[in-house]
């Protein structure tokens, strides 16, 4: 679990050297005033045990956001963490052995699969296309013991699953008999990418993983949730009465009242976060990285040859002390991160990505 600490310890690294921090996904707290104003506001706040499964008007909430005819189930989270390690423990009670991940994962995947006893198996997708090797999938032999975790969109190369790999993933599950999750949790942050076809998704037995933490900027909040079939949907919420059990009233009270406050102001929130990536991207060509555009997320994916000398996390370090910005390495994204990627955060305020790009740009060509 060390490397996941790097999140932090980079995080450390910018407040003490002054550096503008890119390296960490919190959101941008556009919404605090909402976030306090649904929380100081509540009367008679039950402060017992709620239900596990999530009240009714929060399950409510999560089927308003999914268009389909598909008869579906709810579970309420303590955020999409929790929702992945549930859909992971209740494939593990049906027989399931391994997962199949998306390289570059997300950091956290290995561990989830060792809490719920599952071989992990990464395959490698091209970062710069968002291609995925449907090829070297099938030659593992996927079957009624594999799931796949797939990530869209994903972190940390920002793209979206595309039409024709959720077809690919349907038809795989239909001939294999494997199981899958989807890792949608930046899911309102999607610029030009494809959309899902939830219709699709869920006729092929799919649960779909989210949270209203990214969504609405509250990342400490820790609201999630699970949509799928009813029957893997009550494993999952047998499951979760033995981790975090149930969500605080205050809580839910509040993710449904900020839900009916701000959904509106969604569209607006993704021209912003589109328009700091466009800038970020930018300062990064400029500075000479060979860098991947996302069409989605918030995290931007970039390597520069001029710095290979280092390895990636010596890359982070010098960029924080000699310009003033700090990516994160994606060693632990990788098994090997040979190519020594970095990303680079656009989820921060317009006066940081001011003084980010500023810094990117009077970078020297002689590094």
């Amino acid at each position: 679990m060390k490397k996941q600490l790097i999140f932090h310890e980079m995080t450390d690294l910018a407040n003490r050297e002054g550096a503008a921090n890119l390296s960490q996904g919190i959101p941008v707290n556009d919404y605090d005033s909402d976030w306090l104003k649904a929380v100081t506001t509540q009367c008679d706040v039950n402060w017992q045990y709620t239900s596990p499964g999530g009240s009714e008007a929060l399950k409510s909430s999560v089927r308003q956001q999914y268009d389909t005819s598909c008869e579906t189930a709810v579970a309420i989270t303590s955020g999409c963490t929790e929702s992945l390690v549930c859909a992971l423990l209740a494939f593990r009670a049906r027989g399931v052995t391994r997962a199949i991940s998306l390289e570059p994962f997300y950091a956290y995947y290995p561990g989830f699969c060792d809490i719920a006893g599952l071989e992990f198996q990464p395959v490698r997708m091209d970062v710069r296309n968002g291609r995925i090797d449907w090829e070297s999938i099938l030659a593992l032999r996927p079957d009624s013991h594999t799931a796949l975790i797939i990530n869209t969109p994903h972190n940390p190369s920002g793209h979206a699953l595309s039409v024709a790999d959720q077809h690919h993933l349907c038809d795989l599950i239909a001939q294999a008999g494997c199981h899958a999750v989807i890792d949608e949790v930046y899911r309102d942050f999607n610029y030009d990418g494809a959309i899902l076809d939830y219709d699709r998704l869920f006729r092929a037995g799919i649960l779909i993983a989210s949270s209203w933490s990214k969504s609405f900027l509250a990342a400490g909040v820790r609201a999630g949730w699970l949509i799928g079939p009813e029957p893997l949907i009550e494993e999952c919420r047998s499951i979760r009465m033995h981790l975090s059990n149930c969500t605080p009233a205050i809580i839910d009270n509040a993710v449904v009242t900020v839900s009916q406050r701000i959904r509106d102001e969604q569209q607006p929130l993704r021209r912003r976060y589109q328009d700091r990536r466009d800038r970020l991207f930018e300062a990064l060509t400029h500075a000479g990285y060979d860098t991947v555009l996302p069409s989605a997320g918030h995290f931007i994916m970039a390597r520069h040859d001029a710095l290979l000398r280092l390895s990636a996390e010596e890359q982070c370090i010098f960029l924080t002390r000699k310009i003033g910005v700090t990516p994160l390495p994606l060693d632990p994204f990788f098994q090997d991160n040979a190519e020594k990627w970095l990303r680079f955060s656009f989820s921060v305020s317009d006066d940081v990505m001011t003084c980010a790009t500023n810094r990117l740009k009077d970078m020297p060509r002689d590094i």
